[in-house]
């Protein structure tokens, strides 16, 4: 699929957002001050109209784990990462991990 169409996919989409506590309905686009952004979490975002139905294998394929880094962890460390820079790139939890615990911080 080219770049535009996948584009206007993107712009057409809504996706059912379902987290922990609720599910919402969202884009894939949204604005933040001056700036448009995009988000994409294939872990929580389902494809909820037919534009996003076209979108989600092309996402996937994009976005897949082969192109991500995974994070070994031993004792009490912490990884510190910009989320704008890796907008949501994590692959799925292994079955055996259980909970996951994100916490961010914002600094200007």
């Amino acid at each position: 699929m080219r770049r535009d169409e996948l584009f206007r996919l993107a712009q057409r989409s809504v996706w059912l957002a379902r987290t922990g506590w609720t599910s919402f309905y969202c884009s894939m686009m949204f604005r933040s001050e001056s700036s448009v952004l995009w988000r994409y979490d294939s872990n929580c975002m389902f494809p909820a109209n037919s534009a996003a139905k076209q979108l989600e294998a092309p996402l996937r394929a994009i976005t897949s784990t082969e192109f991500g880094e995974q994070i070994k962890w031993s004792g009490s460390n912490a990884v510190i990462f910009s989320n704008w820079t890796v907008l949501h790139g994590r692959c799925a939890a292994p079955e055996a991990e259980g909970e996951r615990i994100v916490e961010r911080i914002y600094v200007r």
